[in-house]
């Protein structure tokens, strides 16, 4: 059987692409310009897996074990 779950968190995905993009270059000299091109990269991205910024679905097979992110 295959069970779909659906999450809302209208803050989580906007805080793991900063997070991801302060941590990942807190070392470099990159320009918050360069940043923010950045996070619209990244936000690209993980659109193809998050609907309006805010819902992830996730779909578990309990036969297999396997759990995968739906995309939108």
């Amino acid at each position: 059987m295959k069970i779909r779950i659906t999450f809302k968190s209208p803050d989580g995905v906007s805080d793991g692409i900063n997070d991801a993009v302060n941590k990942n270059f807190d070392d470099q000299d990159v320009s918050q310009h360069e940043r923010d091109d950045l996070r619209d990269e990244y936000y690209g991205i993980v659109s193809k897996f998050v609907k309006y910024g805010e819902y992830v679905t996730i779909e578990i097979d309990t036969a297999t074990g396997v759990a995968v992110v739906v995309p939108t």
